[in-house]
């Protein structure tokens, strides 16, 4: 077995800006080019591993497999619907459905919540009031859910849920 680990845009020894509970707002840009976005920049942080992974003599290119927790895990299966070198996925604490998860009093809504606020607040201009009409949070919502991508798995996906996870 050959692992790489990699941490998320701006994380441990990782390049990029940090996603950070305090400092939300990386995950809610994008409206104008998604690549903006952290969330983006971490699932092309995992593809670039796959392509890296590939060059090292003892791996074998056709049994990569991704995994990932919470953000990771959203992350590996937005990559396992991208890319068919990936034979399996097991995302971890993860799933789609990301307005219907914001709708509700969940860690994602008060992510949401208070990056609006602080983009209000650095502007100058009052939130909107409902925040998840925002441009960012849509342009997350409809480009990088990981349902958008659920018809399209190229490797076998293990999804890993507790039973009381939001």
């Amino acid at each position: 077995v050959v692992a790489v680990s990699l941490s998320g845009p701006g994380l441990g020894a990782s390049q990029g800006s940090a996603l950070t509970p305090t400092e939300p707002g990386l995950l809610f840009v994008g409206q104008d080019d998604i690549r903006r976005n952290w969330l983006y920049a971490y699932v092309f942080a995992i593809l670039r591993t796959i392509t890296f992974a590939q060059t090292l003599p003892e791996v074998d290119p056709q049994a990569i497999a991704v995994t990932g927790f919470s953000l990771g895990g959203i992350a590996t299966l937005i990559a396992n619907g991208v890319d068919d070198r990936i034979r399996g996925a097991l995302p971890v604490a993860a799933s789609g459905s990301l307005q219907a998860a914001a709708s509700q009093d969940t860690w994602l809504r008060q992510m949401i919540v208070s990056a609006t606020q602080q983009r209000a607040a650095r502007s100058g201009t009052p939130p909107l009031p409902d925040p998840l009409q925002d441009p960012g949070v849509q342009a997350l919502f409809h480009k990088l859910d990981p349902l958008r991508y659920a018809k399209k798995q190229h490797g076998t996906v293990y999804l890993l849920m507790g039973a009381q996870d939001e």
